[in-house]
C-alpha cells in the first residue's frame, strides 16, 4: 500500500465547521457574494482559512502550512490540488456529478515521483430512495487492489439521510427531522462511537454564510458533503450542522457511560444581520475543544 500521508492530513483537515445561537434575526441574509473568507480557530492556535470569491470556496490554507486549491465549473468543485508548504503539489481529487448535480464519484490520486497514481475512487448509485456507495482501492500498477462491499445511504421524501448503512464496518445509523433539522441519532455497530444524540436549533433561519460546504458543493450540498466525507459512526456532527436553522447544541450519549459528547454554540451577527462569528464548545469524551469561525464581508 503506497504512503500517501501528506494528501490523508490534508483530507482530515477539511472535516471541521459551523452551527448555532444567540443574536436575534428572523430572515437569513440572502446574498452570500460579498463574504470573501472564513478563518477556523481550533484550541486557540490551529488555524485554517477558507477563501470565498463569488460564492466559490477556491482555495483553503491549513495551520500547517499546506494548502488546497480549487477548481470549479457550474458552480461545482471538479478538482482539488494539494500542496505542501514548498509549493510541491502532494496529490489530488477530482469529482464527477450527474445531470441533477449529484456527486457520482471521487477520486484521490497521489503524487508520486512527479508522477499522479490513482490510489482510490469511491462511486455513488442512486436509485429510488437509496444512494449505493462504492470503493475501489488501486495498486500502482493501475490494477484494482480490492473493492469494499456497497454501503447504503437511505432517503426520506424530503431528500434527507435517514439511514445509513455501513457493511464494510457492521454498524448503522438512523436519523430523524423536524422541520429541516436533524432531531435524533442512534448508532449501533461501531463500538464506542455508538449512542444516541439529540440536537437543538434556534428560532433563527441558517444564513448563506453558515455552512462553508456550500461554497464547494453546489445545490444539492448536504448530500454531496455526507457522501465525500461524513459517514460512520459520528457522522452526525456534520449531519448536525446542514438543517434550515443554526444549532445551538446537542448531547450523544453511549451505552458505557463513558464515550459521551457535547457542544453549544453561540453566533454573533453584525448590524447588517450577517453571521460574523460563531463560537463552538465541545466536550469530546474528556477532551475540551473550543472552535471559533469568524467571517468576513467586503
Amino acid at each position: 500500500m503506497r504512503k500517501i500521508t501528506q494528501i490523508f492530513s490534508l483530507l482530515f483537515l477539511t472535516l471541521l465547521m459551523i452551527s448555532c445561537d444567540n443574536e436575534s434575526i428572523n430572515v437569513p441574509a440572502e446574498a452570500s457574494n460579498d463574504l470573501v473568507a472564513i478563518q477556523e480557530v481550533v484550541n486557540q492556535e490551529n488555524v485554517t482559512d477558507y477563501a470565498i470569491n463569488n460564492s466559490l470556496n477556491t482555495q483553503i490554507d491549513y495551520f500547517l502550512g499546506n494548502y488546497s486549491v480549487q477548481q470549479f465549473s457550474n458552480g461545482l468543485m471538479i478538482l482539488a490540488n494539494f500542496y505542501d508548504q514548498t509549493d510541491a503539489l502532494t496529490g489530488n481529487q477530482e469529482f464527477e456529478y450527474d445531470a441533477s448535480k449529484r456527486l457520482t464519484s471521487k477520486s484521490y490520486y497521489s503524487n508520486e515521483t512527479a508522477t499522479l497514481v490513482l490510489y482510490f475512487t469511491t462511486t455513488f448509485a442512486y436509485s429510488g430512495n437509496e444512494i449505493l456507495s462504492t470503493k475501489t482501492i488501486y495498486n500502482p500498477d493501475g490494477s484494482i487492489e480490492f473493492t469494499e462491499l456497497s454501503n447504503v445511504f437511505t432517503l426520506n421524501s424530503n431528500n434527507e439521510i435517514i439511514k445509513y448503512e455501513d457493511f464494510n464496518f457492521g454498524g448503522v445509523w438512523e436519523a430523524t427531522y423536524t422541520n429541516g433539522n436533524l432531531a435524533t441519532v442512534v448508532v449501533s455497530g461501531y463500538g464506542n462511537k455508538d449512542g444516541s444524540a439529540a440536537f437543538n436549533y434556534t428560532n433563527e433561519l441558517a444564513s448563506e454564510s453558515y455552512q462553508k460546504e456550500k461554497f464547494r458543493f453546489g445545490p444539492q450540498w448536504k448530500i454531496n458533503i455526507m457522501l465525500h466525507n461524513q459517514v460512520g459512526g459520528y457522522s452526525f456532527k456534520q449531519l448536525a450542522e446542514l438543517g434550515t436553522n443554526y444549532l445551538s447544541g446537542y448531547s450523544h450519549l453511549s451505552p458505557d457511560g463513558i464515550n459521551n459528547a457535547s457542544l453549544t454554540v453561540n453566533y454573533e451577527f453584525d448590524a447588517q444581520e450577517r453571521l460574523i462569528k460563531q463560537t463552538k464548545n465541545k466536550l469530546f469524551f474528556t477532551s475540551p475543544i473550543n472552535t471559533v469561525l469568524t467571517y468576513q464581508y467586503q
